[in-house]
């Protein structure tokens, strides 16, 4: 059995397309990771299941791999984008746990469809209950405080990204002891990275934005650091999860099912500010959607790990 991890993206500058495949296996009792293919797909190429498919056989066959092997010898792991996931369809196929703690946290700092529907339907109810007849129920409540919330740090978060920019200019870069980094969307764990880079030197970063003359001034009276610091505390976690699972010469897969039950335990705390019950809350939601474990995982965990009390959550 070999494992198969293939990925798609874009260059942002030249719009190329590309898709690499990377394969591991154990050879003399180590696990080996190899860069097998990297494509540039054709520019007219529809990102739809069928086309993805045939450009993966087509590649594992300039491997010399025919199709029937595919099939029967490789397990893919990738995120889990409706159109891979539908082109893998027809083979063994895993999510990857850490494109899916990436979705959960997306979703948390997000208003999704569904709770912007919910919330406008609420809205045009009470609007049109003249009598006064409709009464809100407490879990309606939950859903608004929620939003406020998410709307709360979503704006401290806007805050810090312009804190970061200003500081990153030409010129002031140098103005504090240690350099201050900008999130990255398709970075696992940059939004923690990013808050780490302000947090630890709050009082120098105030003290530039504080000197005369200096335009951003204002951004101090906006900055609630301890906000920042609940939801860098909230964000930890999910680091140490994803550092132990994207290891690349061990196997990870066993560990999978065990975050996902650690986290759900992090996450089902009461105790904690409202800001840090709310997003604990969220994410428990999101992880329970999100997050998903099969038959390999559960395979991994009763071989991989001896401690049973670990393994029991499978009995």
């Amino acid at each position: 059995m070999i494992g198969t991890t293939t990925d798609l993206w874009t260059d942002d500058i030249k719009h190329q397309h590309y898709m690499s495949i990377t394969v591991r296996y154990v050879h003399d009792w180590r696990l080996v990771s190899r860069l097998a293919m990297l494509n540039n797909l054709p520019a007219s190429l529809k990102n739809t299941s069928l086309n993805l498919r045939s450009e993966l056989l087509l590649a594992f066959q300039e491997l010399g791999i025919k199709a029937d092997l595919v099939k029967t010898h490789a397990v893919f792991t990738t995120d889990c984008g409706a159109n891979i996931v539908k082109a893998l369809s027809i083979y063994k196929w895993v999510g990857c746990a850490c494109h899916q703690l990436a979705t959960v946290l997306r979703q948390v700092f997000a208003v999704t469809r569904e709770e912007q529907t919910f919330m406008d339907i609420l809205l045009q109810i009470e609007e049109d209950d003249e009598e006064g007849i409709f009464q809100r129920q407490p879990d309606v409540d939950g859903v608004e405080n929620q939003l406020e919330t998410v709307a709360q740090v979503n704006k401290q978060l806007e805050v810090m990204s312009k804190v970061v920019a200003y500081l990153k200019r030409p010129g002031l870069n140098g103005e504090v002891a240690k350099a201050v980094y900008q999130e990255n969307d398709t970075r696992w764990n940059s939004r923690l990275n990013s808050l780490r880079s302000v947090l630890r030197q709050m009082d120098e970063v105030m003290a530039v934005l504080t000197r005369a003359g200096r335009p951003k001034s204002s951004l101090l009276e906006d900055i609630d650091a301890d906000l920042l610091a609940e939801v860098a505390g909230f964000l930890e976690p999910f680091e140490e999860a994803t550092k132990d699972m994207e290891a690349d010469h061990v196997p990870t897969l066993q560990k999978t099912a065990l975050w996902f039950y650690k986290l759900q335990k992090i996450l089902s705390a009461s105790t904690g500010s409202p800001i840090s019950r709310c997003l604990n809350a969220r994410a428990l939601r999101f992880l329970k959607q999100k997050f998903t474990f099969g038959i390999f995982h559960k395979v991994g965990v009763n071989i991989t790990v001896p401690n049973i009390q670990e393994a029991k959550c499978f009995s």
